[in-house]
This record gives C-alpha cells, sequence and structure tokens, in this order.
C-alpha cells in the first residue's frame, strides 16, 4: 500500500530524493523505518534523508531530538535538525499554537527540501490523522469546499511536493509493524491532553468508528477525493466572481460559491476569509440577498463590505 501511494498518488519515481519528517513518535518512525527498507530496491533507489523540527514547546522535546539523530545515525540516514523558537508561541491559544506550528513546519520542510536538492517532502499522516481532521470541520461548521481532508499530495513550492503516503493505513498497523522491528519511538504528552480537541477525539470518539467499519480507512480516501473534487468546482467557480458584483447577480448565486466568492475576495485584501465564521460569511449573504434592497456596511479589521443597493463592494479599510 505505501508503494502504491508513493507511485500513483505523490508521484514518487525511481531515483527521487525524499525528505522524511520525523518527530520521533511511532508514525514517523514507522514511516523512516519503512523506506529505509524501500529505498535501496530495484526500480525505487531513492535518496532518502529526515529532517526533525524542534519547537521547544515541551520539555521533553529536546530527548525526542536526539532521539530521531540516533535512530537515523543508527541507520545510515542523513538527517537535519531546524529550532523554531518563537517568543510569540508562549502567548497563544492552543489553537492558534497548532496552525502556526504547522506553519513553521511547512516553512522547514520547504527551505531544507530546496537546499538539499530533494524533490518530495513526506510526513507520517494516517487514517486516523484523516478521520479527526474531518471530524473537526464538521464540528467547527466547515463550508461545503473545506470538507476534504488531508490531500494525500499537493505542492509545496517550485518543483516540491509534500505527500502523505500513509493515509490509508491504521495508526495501530504502524505501532504493529515497529513491535515486528522491536522499534521503540517517543511519546509526546500532549497527545494524552484531551483538552484539546484532536486528542479528545482520539481518545473518545474515534475508535468506535473504526470499530464499527473495519474498512473506514479505505472509505475516508474515496470521501476525500470526492470532496476534493466538489471543493475544486466550487473554488473554480468563485475564483470567476468579480467585486464590485452586481446585487442582483448575487440573488441568483449559488450559497456555497458566493459565500466562497466573498471569503476568497477577503483573504486577496489580507484578512484570512478561510478563517472567518460561517455567520459572519451567512450574514453577508442575507443582506446581499435582501429584497428590500437596504444597504449594509459591516466593517472588518482590514477590509469593508458595503451591500449598496446595485452592487456588493469588498474594500480595503482604507478604501
Amino acid at each position: 500500500m505505501l508503494t502504491e501511494s508513493l507511485r500513483r498518488e505523490a508521484g514518487i519515481d525511481e531515483g527521487d530524493g525524499v525528505l522524511i519528517a520525523c518527530s520521533g513518535g511511532a508514525d514517523s518512525v514507522a514511516l523512516l523505518r519503512a523506506m529505509h527498507a524501500l529505498a535501496p530496491k530495484r526500480r525505487w533507489r531513492l535518496r532518502i534523508e529526515a529532517l526533525h523540527v524542534q519547537h521547544h514547546l515541551r520539555e521533553s522535546a529536546e530527548r525526542d531530538a536526539w532521539f530521531v539523530a540516533e535512530l537515523c545515525d543508527s541507520l545510515g540516514i542523513a538527517h537535519h535538525r531546524v529550532d523554531v523558537n518563537e517568543p510569540e508561541a508562549q502567548r497563544m491559544t492552543p489553537r492558534n499554537l497548532e496552525l502556526r506550528a504547522r506553519e513553521w513546519r511547512l516553512s522547514a520542510y520547504r527551505d531544507a527540501a530546496a537546499q538539499r536538492g530533494l524533490r518530495f517532502v513526506i510526513t507520517a499522516h494516517h487514517a486516523g490523522d484523516q478521520l479527526e481532521t474531518v471530524l473537526m470541520r464538521l464540528m467547527r461548521g466547515a463550508a461545503v469546499s473545506a470538507m476534504a481532508g488531508i490531500t494525500p499530495a499537493r505542492p509545496l513550492g517550485p518543483g516540491l511536493t509534500l505527500a502523505h503516503p500513509l493515509l490509508r493505513l491504521h495508526h495501530d498497523t504502524l505501532r504493529d509493524y515497529l513491535r515486528g522491528l522491536h522499534q521503540p519511538w517517543r511519546e509526546d504528552e500532549t497527545n494524552a491532553d484531551t483538552t484539546r480537541l484532536r486528542a479528545a477525539l482520539r481518545e473518545r470518539v474515534t475508535p468506535d468508528l473504526f470499530r464499527l467499519a473495519t474498512d473506514l480507512p479505505e472509505r475516508l480516501a474515496t470521501w476525500n477525493a470526492h470532496a476534493s473534487d466538489v471543493g475544486d468546482l466550487l473554488r473554480e467557480r468563485a475564483s470567476a466572481v468579480r467585486f464590485p458584483l452586481p446585487r442582483e447577480l448575487a440573488r441568483s448565486m449559488n450559497p456555497a460559491v458566493f459565500q466562497l466568492a466573498v471569503s476568497q475576495r477577503l483573504a486577496d485584501l489580507g484578512e484570512r476569509g478561510d478563517r472567518k465564521p460561517a455567520s459572519l460569511l451567512r450574514s453577508i449573504r442575507c443582506a446581499a440577498t435582501d429584497l428590500s434592497g437596504k444597504t449594509r456596511r459591516i466593517e472588518l479589521k482590514r477590509c469593508v463590505v458595503r451591500v449598496e443597493r446595485d452592487a456588493i463592494h469588498i474594500e480595503p479599510a482604507t478604501a
């Protein structure tokens, strides 16, 4: 299954260079060991290297970094370390910190792969991560266009692909693989903190769902493909919308397309429209489609939304 995903979804081929993100946890160690076994085989002959990102957010984080370095040395895998020590991290909410940490990791992957001349970065996200992501988006009322989970592969930069080849595998399968190798791993204690939504879902919800549907990893892959196609279609239609948008046209538009077009316009003006609450986007649509023709003004941090008699305007706040 790993080889199929590497070839068919990620596009990795013989002789390619691959950077493996390794935190020291069971999933990334399993990916590292599997890639170490696969890399020298005929028809692959991959050049693999590993990267560990040290966020300095836990007391045990430095031990994780040393564990990864020693493991890579024992396997003869070139490894790199990136330290991210952002003062602002201590002032962030758990939600914002999770998002920012992800952005820091992606930046580290992009820079390290470019410096080493590697075309692919792979991470150990698995079926459990996929299910948690879909459930979290559902619980937060994400738009239909955002209901796809983790994409199997996507561009990370010029000539660089980020891939997740373990999305069809369960976390328990990866741990069983490591036990068969007598390979230890590190545990991140924050994964047991059920005050965090993802950890709570992992502890209380997703195990029962996997028991109810033993083929759930494959079903998730099918769902993700369909949701991605729907999202692409909506984004394509929304991208064709131009502002000022005639109010009469707004009334006739599909609501999902209208709200996504507004979100994209806000994002273009630096407003991070993808993180605006669905209630705000619905209120803008309600104002735009009001048959009374009443005007509205909604002031945001960087933008102003003006719903006038004949058109909807979304402009920079300084305009």
